[in-house]
């Protein structure tokens, strides 16, 4: 409700016509409610009507009875400023400072209306403010409904709440009804904060990690607290309403959590089970797989209903959410049935041997290399981790404790800063709702200080008819010299006094500028700023060099910045202290000056509220107590994007590639013995695929583990951090199925290189080099040939080749030479032309090259005719049909 309070209060003394108080001073500030507004204290109120005209001081006030006296004053429409009207009884010390910023709850109307029947037949209606601020008791016609309606507005949409109560006398006190209605609203709100802690708990025990619903709840307790101990009874109305919708909005969450988990858990759970089934069904023949489809029906039937109807939860949460719990459903159909298979097929031991097969070999390599292991599945963890981060961090929160090379005498204080990433202006403004809620955080003792934006231009004034230019300017709360002396610059030589929160459009000059303009304690000087110009009073002098060497609390000068040109970038630096004005409060909206830093002394505990001010503000905060300084820096927000995953995934998938294809090579003699032993091509593959889906499941089960125990156990924190945790199944499978498939996919190409190696005749793609006929043309043939099987090779080439010579055909094959010895085969390949090809006539000679135990087999082909497009032609006939020969010998 009352979002836009001013930064500084300001004062109200009441005074009869000569001047003489009749009323203590009295502290006040403004707040803006619907269409009206109020200046209102703890001990008073000052009403002003809708049209900013006149108004009334009411009371009570201490020791006094209530009065209610004329007040001839304006406010204009800006509210940044009040116009006391000449001849006039009410005295302002001091002028509100107001920022018209409104980021809070606004358009807040407290109503009081009755019915005959119901709320749409209103007979009158009130305005609360107004009855409660006159403490008026109203007339209520017997056997009516009354209503406080309470209507108000957050992030554009409106929210509407009614307390109704049946009247049967005729006459009310409104006080005592707001009472009820507001005793009513905190029991409900009390009760709804303990109904959305425990769902919080249930939730937290089942493992899902709900950090921003936590801090949701600290702010919650925090509206409460206020509610019950603000002296403003509409105010607690209002923080009540707000503790109530930070209550419904984590309800809101908790629900959302729970129906996508929901629905995440039912596909999964639906996926294990026909994944299960499936794995399962290879072991029965075909007579029993109509048992299967029965199963598979029956089990999709219950998942649905129990996800869908809340009748079927009845089972524990922790059952009711598991994917095993559905698999154990269909083991239960599968043994109750009747036609229960009790024959296996082979085709199914077949398929899990050599899974078992591939994946023990798989865990055997991973075993003897140890150090290239470790780092392969290091990188992975990192990558899983990074991307488990990516999807769960929203904001966090660096805490360093650091020494200064000072002491101070002050504790339990702390100074709050706006942090930019320009170097031109290293700090930004606080704006007037992050002042209001670090005022509720249980501190004392606030002071502003105020200042320009760092500028490259001066700001120029005129007095005497002599100009100068100032650096930068500056003002402060009264509640500033708690921390910083500012008096003591003051030179009292020339009179005047220290500037004050009472003095109204004046300012303070350093001696030096005083003395180069020739001015004095009282002069008039005008200040440009921009195409405008404004009248200060000059009040007082200040030594330029003691205000250079003042420090805060914390040891950082108290000048304002100026921005400065250096090597082509500008960047601020502090002003000269001799060329800074220091003004009244009066002025800071008329000269632009905005509320750079906040300094407090804290009542709770120091590490607690910097923490939060730093994480739900985004705030710099620096803190000290116990001879300890602290610094608390807002983390960057991160969300989840393609392009920053771009890199890690290319450097691991390099990794991986590289690391697999070392293995191949290293492994060459290892492949050769499995292939002697009756292990094909498929389950090669197989195993270095499945070591890439264990080093995947491995690493990213690792990395899942240690980032979830770290955001529950926060090993690394002692604060809770706002992040929203991935715990759904949907987001689990997610993450770890990426490193897993990017494993799979950076080792095909490895895998496929293994299986080539052992069986060349998977090197059914080629190409011929380029080179002159004459020369001949020289290729490999893809088959390896065991030592002791030369001969049968070179009778099964021979009788193969025969073969293009029986019947009717266009080829023909000439052997010359045949020799065991020396293993070789010469022979003539010619063909005759036709229409749709070139004849060709080649010389071919096959030879072998013993390596350890197996025989590489080599083709050389010469072209007997000499033109170099059909020579080359002819010699890629004839070693095709070689190649095919080979592989149907292997």
């Amino acid at each position: 409700c009352f979002s836009h309070f001013i930064s500084s209060p300001f004062t109200i003394e009441v005074v009869d016509e000569n001047g003489s108080p009749i009323l203590s001073k009295l502290i006040f500030m403004i707040d803006i409610s619907g269409q009206r507004s109020y200046i209102y204290s703890k001990n008073g109120y000052l009403y002003i009507d809708e049209k900013f005209l006149n108004g009334f001081l009411i009371g009570p006030f201490p020791s006094q009875k209530p009065i209610y006296l004329p007040l001839f004053i304006r406010i204009d429409k800006s509210l940044s400023k009040i116009v006391l009207h000449r001849g006039g009884v009410v005295k302002i010390i001091g002028s509100p400072f107001l920022l018209n910023e409104s980021t809070t709850p606004s358009n807040i109307i407290y109503r009081l209306f009755y019915s005959n029947r119901s709320i749409k037949n209103v007979l009158r209606e009130y305005d609360i403010n107004t009855l409660i601020l006159f403490n008026k008791s109203i007339v209520i016609p017997s056997n009516t409904l009354c209503i406080i309606s309470l209507s108000f507005k957050i992030g554009g949409k409106n929210y509407v709440y009614n307390f109704t109560k049946y009247l049967s006398w005729n006459h009310i006190d409104i006080i005592d009804l707001y009472k009820e209605f507001y005793n009513e609203n905190y029991n409900y709100v009390s009760n709804f904060y303990n109904k959305v802690r425990g769902e919080i708990y249930e939730a937290e025990e089942f493992g899902f990690y709900l950090g921003f619903e936590e801090n949701e709840i600290r702010i919650a307790e925090k509206y409460i607290y206020l509610s019950r101990n603000s002296c403003d009874s509409l105010l607690s109305l209002t923080y009540l309403r707000k503790a109530q919708l930070t209550l419904y909005n984590c309800e809101k969450r908790i629900e959302k959590l729970y129906t996508e988990s929901s629905i995440h858990v039912f596909i999964l759970s639906f996926i294990i089970s026909l994944s299960i089934i499936f794995v399962v069904s290879m072991f029965f023949e075909e007579k029993n797989k109509q048992t299967l489809w029965f199963i598979i029906i029956s089990a999709v039937i219950f998942i649905v209903l129990e996800n869908i109807y809340p009748s079927f939860k009845i089972i524990p949460l922790i059952y009711r959410f598991s994917p095993i719990f559905s698999t154990l459903i269909i083991i239960m159909f599968l043994i109750l049935s009747e036609d229960f298979p009790d024959t296996v097929s082979s085709s199914g031991v077949a398929l899990i041997a050599s899974i078992s097969v591939s994946i023990k070999l798989a865990l055997r390599n991973l075993m003897k290399r140890r150090v290239r292991s470790f780092l392969l599945i290091l990188s992975i963890i990192i990558l899983t981790i990074g991307i488990f981060s990516l999807t769960s961090f929203n904001i966090s929160i660096w805490i360093q404790t650091i020494s200064k090379p000072y002491t101070t005498s002050f504790s339990n204080i702390m100074i709050v800063r706006k942090l930019s990433e320009s170097i031109s202006t290293p700090y930004l403004p606080l704006t007037i709702d992050e002042i209001e809620w670090i005022a509720m955080n249980n501190i004392t003792d606030i002071s502003i200080r105020f200042m320009n934006m760092p500028r490259l231009y001066p700001y120029t004034i005129i007095g005497n008819n002599v100009s100068y230019d100032l650096q930068g300017l500056m003002a402060f709360t009264d509640s500033e010299h708690r921390y910083v002396d500012f008096k003591e610059i003051f030179i009292k030589k020339y009179g005047g006094h220290f500037i004050k929160q009472s003095d109204e459009n004046s300012i303070m000059l350093s001696e030096e500028v005083v003395k180069y303009m020739n001015l004095s304690i009282g002069d008039y000087i005008y200040i440009y700023i921009g195409k405008r110009k404004y009248k200060l009073k000059l009040i007082g002098i200040f030594n330029g060099d003691k205000l250079a060497k003042l420090r805060d609390p914390f040891g950082e000068t108290v000048v304002p910045l100026k921005l400065e040109r250096q090597d082509r970038e500008i960047i601020s630096v502090p002003a000269d202290a001799k060329l800074v004005g220091i003004v009244s409060l009066d002025t800071v909206l008329k000269l632009g000056l905005k509320p750079y830093i906040l300094t407090a002394r804290v009542k709770g505990d120091t590490i607690e509220i910097g923490e939060a001010i730093t994480m739900l503000l985004n705030l710099y905060v620096v803190t000290y107590n116990e001879n300890v300084l602290r610094e608390y820096f807002p983390g960057s927000i991160v969300s989840l994007k393609g392009s920053e995953l771009l890199i890690p995934l290319a450097i691991v998938f390099l990794n991986i590639f590289l690391t697999m294809l070392d293995n191949v090579r290293s492994r060459k003699k290892e492949m050769e013995i499995m292939l002697s032993i009756g292990v094909n091509p498929t389950q090669i593959e197989l195993i270095f695929i499945s070591e890439a889906i264990i080093v995947g499941l491995i690493s990213s089960g690792i990395a899942y583990l240690f980032t979830a125990i770290m955001f529950s156990t926060k090993i690394f924190w002692r604060f809770l951090p706002q992040i929203d945790v991935k715990i759904s199944s949907m987001d689990v499978l997610t993450c770890i199925a990426v490193s897993i498939l990017l494993c799979i996919i950076s080792s095909i190409i490895p895998s496929f290189k293994a299986s080539t190696i052992i069986t060349p005749s998977l090197q059914r793609r080629w190409k011929m080099e380029r080179r002159a006929p004459e020369e001949g043309f020289v290729e490999r043939l893809p088959v390896r040939i065991p030592k002791e099987k030369i001969n049968s090779f070179l009778d099964f080439l021979e009788d193969r080749l025969k073969t293009y010579n029986l019947g009717v055909s266009i080829c023909e094959v000439d052997i010359l030479e045949k020799d065991y010895r020396k293993p070789r085969l010469i022979f003539i390949y010619k063909s005759t032309a036709t229409l749709s090809r070139r004849a060709c006539n080649t010389y071919n000679e096959v030879t072998f090259e013993l390596e350890e135990d197996f025989y590489k087999a080599y083709v050389k082909s010469i072209p007997k005719i000499y033109v170099k497009v059909s020579g080359a032609l002819c010699s890629y006939e004839t070693i095709t049909i070689l190649r095919k020969i080979s592989i149907e010998w292997g």
